[in-house]
């Protein structure tokens, strides 16, 4: 049995679940991590060691935060980051494994873009008239959030894509597991995207060979800081007359485009790599366009009414109308 170290900095541990983690592949994740050590430091008044790491303590810190007026989601995710470096210390014999569990946060209901809003959306994207890392941000932007809304990835996945994931010929596009949610445990998610879509990644490619950038070891979209990346999107947003709520940046369009793959009949759970239905139905579909689960809609009115109802929705899913 390995020696026990509660004096053992949170920085230390931090740093070795970073760096030895292979799930750990997301800059946003590591970023996330820092973040709870940090505040929870702050908390302490001083450098926090895995003795500081008690049930007691976690307690008094929630309530800390909440007197700060912290959200409910950000202190959850706070305490589930301590967790974490709680069990991973653990798993090492560094302290004792936790023995405490906190209560979620039931999630927010799901809330998909209609297609009035996505095409409202896409247009203010490609209308948008500054520069994003040297590269017209119009093209830039247009293609990413096409990129999100067909292909349902998440945006980590896309800023590390490379040209020569991109068949251009046949539509396809290749996300690799290791630059997905999951690292070295995801697999490759295949995605085909549509003629639009094509067309978007043709004008991208283009700036890059007139800018003499082009070659298939770079990546789609270029480099910049993910915090730049909100404030274009808020911008687009704000300029889409759409709401600018954290709520309502590039996730959603992850949701949206599980939401519109299940009304159209298509399976999201298989789309998004999810094990289970229960995620996809609890976190992705949006309520409202599950317009078959409401006995409203199935039983007022006679047969004939009931059956012209359900042929209107099925030719609103055909014709994009929903």
């Amino acid at each position: 049995m390995k020696e026990q170290r509660p004096e053992m900095t949170l920085e230390a541990v931090y740093h070795h679940y970073c760096e030895n983690n292979p799930r750990v592949t997301s800059d946003h994740t590591v970023q996330l991590v820092r973040l709870g050590v940090t505040h929870f430091n702050d908390f302490l008044k001083r450098g926090g060691t895995l003795a500081d790491l008690t049930p007691e303590n976690l307690k008094a810190y929630k309530h800390h935060r909440e007197m700060m007026g912290r959200a409910a989601r950000t202190i959850e995710r706070e305490l589930c980051k301590l967790s974490t470096l709680w069990r991973w210390a653990a798993e090492h014999g560094w302290i004792e494994a936790p023995r405490h569990s906190f209560r979620k946060i039931p999630p927010p209901t799901p809330t998909a873009w209609t297609r009035k809003e996505l095409l409202a959306l896409f247009k203010e994207a490609t209308a948008y008239s500054v520069m994003i890392g040297g590269m017209p941000a119009g093209v830039v932007m247009v293609t990413r959030l096409r990129m999100l809304y067909e292909t349902g990835e998440r945006i980590t996945a896309t800023d590390k894509l490379l040209w020569s994931e991109v068949d251009l010929e046949g539509r396809w596009v290749t996300f690799k597991g290791e630059n997905r949610k999951g690292g070295g445990t995801a697999k490759d998610n295949v995605q085909r995207f549509s003629r639009a879509m094509r067309r978007c990644l043709l004008d991208l490619k283009a700036e890059y060979v007139k800018r003499q950038r082009y070659a298939d070891g770079v990546r789609v979209f270029p480099e910049v800081d993910r915090t730049t990346m909100y404030y274009h999107m808020k911008r687009i947003l704000s300029l889409a007359g759409l709401p600018t709520t954290r709520s309502c940046s590039f996730h959603k369009l992850r949701r949206t485009h599980a939401t519109h793959l299940y009304v159209a009949g298509g399976d999201p759970t298989w789309s998004l790599g999810h094990e289970s239905d229960q995620m996809t139905r609890g976190y992705y579909l949006d309520p409202k366009f599950m317009r078959s689960n409401f006995l409203s809609d199935l039983l007022v009115g006679n047969f004939a009414v009931r059956l012209f109802r359900r042929a209107y929705r099925r030719l609103k899913v055909i014709l994009g109308l929903w």
